[in-house]
């Protein structure tokens, strides 16, 4: 995706492995809304409670989800 000025229009920037609903659902092109319903039931990728309530995923998951290796 690259514009003739050699920048990259439209792509954001993941510097952390680890993201919240929003940027994990904007890295995997879904609505934050589908990821927490996955999460209530039980499907979707892997992901980790900070503190007993932060949601996070780590992007290997998520490359993992997206490639359809997702155990649970």
């Amino acid at each position: 995706m690259s514009v003739g000025n050699g920048s990259l229009e439209g792509a954001e920037t993941f510097t952390s492995p680890w993201m919240d609903t929003n940027a994990a659902a904007s890295y995997l092109t879904l609505r934050p809304a589908t990821m927490r319903v996955w999460r209530s039931q039980g499907k979707g990728p892997n992901y980790k409670l900070v503190g007993g309530r932060l949601v996070r995923y780590h992007r290997d998951d998520l490359d993992a989800f997206a490639r359809g290796e997702v155990q649970r």
